[in-house]
């Protein structure tokens, strides 16, 4: 079994919701759900002719996004304009048996 964190749990289920939705959504979209409070949005960055505000958010996003692929837990497809990222029967099983053990450990709790 892949070892698990609490932010790769939350980002799994937050990819298996946007999946159940049907939606289509790229790195920006992940960045904003995971750190959507960061102070990183509003750092400006230099690009050609001009500047653009929390593109460090959208890279990092791809970073994490890259690592759970190499683990084996989402794939990623390219359609007309942009990556969309999809779970694995492998992720989908990591996803399952980590909320199946905070059930367990939630029950344990109550039980002490």
């Amino acid at each position: 079994m892949i070892k698990t964190t609490p932010f790769m749990i939350k980002a799994l289920k937050w990819i298996r919701e946007q999946e159940l939705k049907d939606r289509d959504w790229g790195c920006k979209w992940f960045a904003m759900a995971m750190w959507g409070d960061s102070p990183a949005w509003k750092r400006h960055y230099k690009i050609g002719h001009g500047t653009t505000s929390g593109k460090g958010m959208w890279l990092c996003a791809g970073s994490y996004l890259a690592k759970l692929e190499i683990k084996g837990l989402i794939y990623k497809s390219w359609d007309e304009y942009r990556w969309n990222y999809y779970m694995t029967k492998v992720g989908r099983e990591v996803l399952n048996h980590a909320i199946m053990m905070e059930k367990e450990n939630g029950r344990q709790k109550e039980k002490s």
